[in-house]
């Protein structure tokens, strides 16, 4: 479809006239619902509207209506039965609307001029044209060849708002819409005058339409001549095909270009932008009459579409961001716009921002704990940031990832970028503070709780520690070289991919489960009826997810049961300490058994309660297992690294009888005093004496007594390093089992276990509330 400037007549619908009277019944808007005469719209095809009855009014009135109006049907009923007999699928090629150029994309006869056309459209009887009034200044007008009854921006997508049946505006870009109801064409007029000229029939309208006067001083228009996706072909605003610089392969648009530079040096009273560009440009004929001669190459206002060649725009980043065509205009010793260096001699190919002009920032949105990574430059970059996969365009200024679920988002005023790691309902520029409303999004895999996807997002990234160690020379580009995707991310995994095979236990705060997804066998944690601790699990998780500490069990994803509408997550202690958090339920049921080959690799787990060591605002309920819980909890101390070093040393305990902790007796308030007076289990004979004195110290009554995780894994290590050490614990488990075999040791040697002795975490902290605090100093084996 061409677009003509014209200042001389110009006739965009040639093979229709113009109506003798006002045509009132369709409405300017596609979703209005009543029209001016009160009776409700009916529906047509491509979701466009009408009303019956100024229809058959108009008909009666107008008689030969067709040379006025393009009416079709599906049904091809002659256009002059349509008065006695409206059909289901009739629809007016006049009437464009947010779904009119979406659908139909196909070949068909016109039947205005029996030509071919492609679409709904044809191009030859509607054409688009472009006008700008001159006088104190320069209005840009875009003269459409139909009744344009969309009701968002053509600029910015924001909703209009409607004054007239023939006249609306955009409160955000202050644009203007205009419709002649006696031809059914639109004018968009992008800046201010008192009246509007229909370009068919001359007929003029007055515009009385933005009530607010100082906003005119602060209006100022944006830069839309290059695309936010350089995937795209043709023009957001005019349709025109995009052109391509030789350096980068960056897009734009010198059609609205010529016209945004022609505003820009003769309108006073509006402003624009253009000055923001850092452009390279190339002069290509010297001789050029058309203007002053010009020796700059980076003004913009110097470009000339007869004699200048853009080369490339130094702040709109693409997918090619290294270009060896022409290296002598990609190098820069220094920063033309501060003058800092920002090249050495071994990068001299290299192309690169200049890290003080071009800066890198990140926020978190308080409410929603949703990470915005500001860049100051414009992303048209067709691939997201941290997965690779195709960006789809929600906008000219809004894109986002169906993988991710990341939203781009780029202010046409400062060409800056916001990249938005989860759901929010608006972006704001960081430079100019605009604001702009972000389309919605319809996900289908989302967890519905916006703190757990929030968290997703988070689990993806380490753009926070990036960002914090950057240096005064980094290339800001290099951004897009850093690996955010974390091969250890957190994934949201649809439930239906899950088969449960059998329950194996039941926790504190859920139930474990063994299952199937994609053929592999995984183990499932459905938590009940707690979200919140949930959502800690899996902090928890992700605080000690690195390759250093593989004896933790790791999360490969989360997932939602539609039927209990719980969450689960997938699983496939120095570890936790060297994070500094602090497990706070930490016993040997939490502790799963991983064989590789022919070696058992114990994994902790159940990190639900874990928190950092220093979160004075977590709570300190007590919930766990009695027999594992340092007695300083009871006397309302804190859980800290040396109570879990405390249940480490019950462990060690139960590793060399194969028994629980204090399992012949009720687990009450009577066994927290025992324990408060010094109580544990008897050590037995065969246990080596580094390894009991070890498991003493750990389980010592004062907390300062009892060694650090990293102390304990050094003695392990060293035991296992050393022949004699080897030798010893080799005998020492040669004496278990045998005991085992005869049933000496174990657990049915021991007594028969008490009935209330529990295993499985549970809240305690009525019971101890109630516990004395008088204790002993140093404890005492047996009960």
């Amino acid at each position: 479809m061409e677009l003509m400037n014209n200042e001389n007549s110009f006739e965009p619908t040639p093979r229709l006239k113009s109506s003798p009277t006002e045509i009132l019944f369709v409405p300017f808007s596609m979703y209005k619902i009543r029209c001016d005469c009160g009776n409700k719209y009916s529906d047509a095809s491509l979701s466009q509207k009408y009303c019956k009855n100024c229809l058959y009014k108009y008909i009666e009135k107008v008689h030969n209506f067709s040379i006025h109006l393009d009416i079709h049907s599906g049904e091809h009923l002659h256009v002059n039965n349509i008065a006695n007999n409206l059909p289901e699928s009739l629809y007016f090629k006049q009437i464009v609307n947010n779904h009119s150029l979406i659908h139909d994309k196909s070949y068909k006869t016109c039947e205005l001029c029996g030509y071919k056309h492609f679409g709904v459209i044809c191009s030859d009887c509607y054409q688009i044209s472009f006008t700008w009034i001159k006088s104190t200044s320069t209005v840009p007008i875009l003269h459409l060849p139909w009744w344009d009854t969309r009701y968002k921006c053509i600029n910015c997508d924001i909703k209009l708002e409607f004054k007239s049946n023939r006249q609306k505006w955009c409160p955000n870009c202050l644009i203007i819409y205009t419709g002649c109801r006696y031809c059914l064409t639109t004018n968009i007029i992008f800046g201010f005058t008192e009246q509007s000229q229909c370009i068919k029939c001359e007929r003029t309208s007055l515009i009385d339409l933005i009530e607010n006067n100082d906003d005119i001083l602060n209006l100022t228009i944006p830069i839309m001549f290059i695309p936010f996706n350089n995937n795209e072909y043709y023009c957001y605003c005019c349709r025109m095909k995009y052109s391509e610089t030789p350096l980068f392969k960056q897009k734009y648009c010198k059609n609205c270009l010529y016209w945004y530079i022609e505003y820009a040096t003769s309108n006073t009273d509006i402003g624009t932008v253009i000055g923001n560009l850092d452009v390279y440009m190339n002069i290509t004929n010297n001789n050029c009459n058309k203007h002053e001669p010009r020796n700059s190459d980076s003004c913009i206002h110097g470009w000339c579409v007869n004699c200048s060649e853009i080369l490339y725009f130094k702040q709109i980043i693409t997918n090619k961001k290294v270009d060896f065509s022409n290296i002598d205009h990609i190098y820069e010793n220094y920063c033309r716009i501060c003058g800092k260096s920002i090249h050495k001699q071994s990068d001299i190919i290299k192309f690169k921002l200049c890290s003080d002009c071009y800066l890198i920032t990140f926020e978190f949105i308080e409410s929603t704990s949703v990470l915005i990574l500001h860049l100051s430059w414009w992303d048209a970059c067709y691939e997201c940031i941290i997965c690779d996969q195709l960006l789809k365009s929600k906008s000219d200024c809004q894109k986002w990832c169906s993988n991710c679920y990341i939203i781009y988002t780029g202010c046409r005023y400062c060409l800056t970028t916001n990249i938005i790691f989860g759901f929010i309902d608006q972006s704001q520029c960081k430079k100019c503070k605009r604001i702009n409303r972000i389309i919605s999004i319809n996900t289908i895999d989302n967890s519905g709780s916006y703190n757990i996807d929030g968290f997703l997002f988070f689990t993806k990234l380490n753009i926070i520690e990036y960002v914090n160690n950057i240096n005064k020379n980094f290339n800001p580009l290099d951004i897009y070289k850093n690996n955010f995707a974390s091969e250890l991310r957190i994934e949201w995994i649809p439930y239906s991919q899950i088969t449960i095979l059998e329950e194996i236990a039941e926790g504190g705060y859920g139930k474990i489960y063994k299952a199937l997804i994609n053929g592999n066998i995984v183990a499932i944690k459905e938590f009940l009826n707690s979200s919140k601790h949930f959502l800690d699990e899996i902090k928890s998780l992700h605080r000690c997810y690195d390759d250093k500490f593989e004896y933790i069990i790791k999360c490969h994803g989360i997932a939602k049961n539609p039927e209990t509408n719980e969450f689960v997550f997938i699983m496939k202690l120095q570890a936790i300490h060297e994070k500094n958090v602090i497990h706070r339920d930490f016993h040997s049921g939490n502790i799963l058994v991983e064989i590789i080959g022919k070696i058992d690799q114990y994994l902790i787990g159940d990190l639900g309660l874990s928190h950092p060591e220093y979160n004075t605002l977590s709570s300190n309920e007590i919930y766990g297992v009695m027999p594992y819980i340092a007695p300083e909890i009871f006397k309302g101390i804190a859980f800290s690294k040396a109570s879990d070093i405390y249940s480490m040393g019950m462990i060690m305990w139960e590793l060399t009888t194969s028994c629980k902790p204090f399992d012949n007796v009720e687990h009450d308030i009577n066994l927290i005093y025992k324990i408060l007076d010094g109580k544990r289990p008897i050590i037995t004979d065969d246990t080596p004496e580094d390894f009991a004195n070890l498991m003493k110290k750990c389980w010592s009554s004062d907390p300062k007594e009892r060694p650090s995780a990293k102390q304990i894994c050094d003695k392990f290590n060293l035991w296992s390093n050393t022949e004699k050490d080897v030798n010893q614990f080799n005998q020492a488990e040669e004496i278990r089992l045998e005991l085992m075999r005869l049933g000496l040791l174990g657990p049915e040697f021991s007594k028969k276990p008490h009935l209330k002795a529990i295993y499985k975490s549970k809240p305690l902290t009525p019971i101890s509330e109630s516990s004395s605090t008088n204790s002993s100093n140093s404890p005492k084996q047996g009960m």
